[in-house]
């Protein structure tokens, strides 16, 4: 029976050792589409990307026209991401910039980094992409 009961702490000891440093591809969004209507001009897609991702906590700074740097931080300060978003009036992308204590890593010559970075890139893309919708 002692033998069972260390096995299943040692079973367990792993599972929960492998969870805290999983990391998956570090995935950009590139040229992603605005489908700004003809009329709409950069001033507007920049009001647009400073105002999407709000709601989930992004901060953005303009660095000059046409790109815009954005962070997040969660777990009261204990992680921090920062992108690029550089834009146009027909299309965005957004880059990894840096991180803290998101287990970026490079493996094999190809970026890794904590699945959750990925998420929070595609929902602010989705934001980006409705609020110039909301422009037309």
């Amino acid at each position: 029976m002692p033998l069972l009961k260390s096995l299943c702490l040692v079973l367990a000891a792993c599972v929960f050792l492998s969870g805290c440093g999983r990391t998956a591809p570090l995935v950009n969004v590139v040229d992603a589409p605005t489908d700004a209507s003809a009329s709409t001009n950069l001033d507007a897609v920049t009001n647009a990307i400073m105002t999407a991702g709000n709601e989930r906590g992004w901060q953005k700074t303009l660095v000059e026209p046409g790109l815009i740097r954005a962070k997040i931080i969660t777990g009261g300060g204990k992680h921090v991401v920062r992108v690029d978003i550089a834009y146009t009036v027909e299309d965005f992308s957004i880059t990894y910039a840096d991180s803290l204590n998101m287990n970026y890593e490079l493996k094999d010559s190809e970026p890794r980094i904590h699945p959750k970075y990925n998420s929070w890139v595609q929902n602010l893309k989705g934001d980006i992409q409705r609020s110039i919708a909301n422009l037309t």
